[in-house]
């Protein structure tokens, strides 16, 4: 009796397991197995020309088309792609993909972001109330 019952017990278990993390992605989400947005994919994308950050949250800056086109003369861009996985999968993907771009661009990585700042404080005069 004690046999069956652990029996069907082990079997719920994996019933749930394959369930909830297969079926409704919810394994894909916390891990990023599946996806594009794993560790695996990251050391991959770290040979791709032109390096992909993905975002889940849309940028907040008044001049982002400026900002992308900066961005992609030296050599990388930002990608939106909501919540497919979670903000911890995403953090450790962009930070794979932001140590092989530093290791490209070295000290002009100081360069990108003070024309970014110049550009945001140019977008700041011409539009004082935003």
């Amino acid at each position: 009796m004690k046999k069956k019952i652990s029996i069907i017990f082990i079997i719920s278990i994996l019933f749930i397991v394959i369930y909830y993390g297969v079926v409704r992605g919810g394994i894909s989400y916390f891990t990023g197995f599946g996806t594009e947005y794993n560790y695996f994919k990251a050391k991959q994308a770290t040979h791709d020309s032109i390096l992909i950050f993905y975002s889940d949250c849309l940028e907040r800056t008044i001049c982002t088309f400026n900002i992308d086109s900066l961005a992609l003369t030296y050599g990388f861009k930002t990608v939106y792609i909501g919540a497919k996985v979670s903000p911890f999968v995403l953090e450790s993907y962009n930070q794979i993909i932001q140590d092989e771009l530093c290791r490209r661009l070295g000290k002009r990585m100081t360069e990108y972001y003070a024309k970014v700042d110049s550009m945001n404080k140019k977008s700041l005069i011409l539009h004082p109330n935003q």
